[in-house]
């Protein structure tokens, strides 16, 4: 009825990405300007997320001038083992907040390429380490390809991380793209206090 006053309730999932967007306002503010000049410089559509409980939840979102829909929105989530977001951050995060999350997670198919076990994603997680920056080689869907690299707060602790997403081409140096994003984490990190 008109003029009685609505009443609304917040879903839980909406006030646990609000919570999280709230935790990291101060910080958006700083990386968006950054991020969304990234997107436009490399022509990818660039995100931002953080760690909610076992999955990702992307806070943000920068696409280029010629976008190619990606099914990730500001909001959603997830799973950490097949994400190039997530494995970035698992990879650098203490050992602690890694073997919690690794065994919260159920591991489920999402495409031919999904990492399906405990042992699998440990084995990628190191091989992440090593190079800097972690890969989704089409394990969410099977057109997208995606890289990630880990954002670190002034404390050296790793806050989220940053990638860019495209559709998967054959020819498409991901090692050069990697390395792209990796330096933009880096240059964002500095910005947010860390020092190496």
């Amino acid at each position: 009825v008109r003029g009685e006053k609505q009443k609304f309730t917040i879903g839980l999932a909406a006030y646990r990405i609000g919570v999280s967007y709230t935790n990291h306002m101060d910080v958006l503010g700083t990386i968006e300007p950054i991020l969304k000049a990234f997107s436009r410089e490399i022509g990818k559509t660039v995100f931002y997320g953080v760690l909610s409980g076992h999955e990702v939840v992307y806070l943000c979102k920068f696409e280029p001038e010629n976008p190619i829909i990606t099914t990730a929105t500001v909001g959603a989530k997830n799973p950490v083992y097949c994400t190039s977001l997530g494995k970035a951050i698992l990879a650098f995060a203490d050992e602690d907040t890694r073997n919690k999350v690794l065994g919260r997670i159920t591991f489920r198919k999402k495409t031919e390429r999904t990492i399906l076990d405990r042992e699998g994603l440990e084995q990628e997680l190191r091989a992440v380490k090593e190079r800097g920056y972690a890969l989704d080689a089409r394990e969410v869907e099977d057109h997208m390809e995606c890289v990630g690299a880990p954002v670190y707060n002034q404390e050296g602790c790793v806050l989220g991380a940053i990638s860019a997403s495209s559709l998967y081409k054959p020819d498409e140096d991901y090692e050069s793209l990697g390395k792209k994003v990796q330096k933009k984490a880096e240059e964002i990190s500095r910005v947010l206090g860390y020092t190496p």
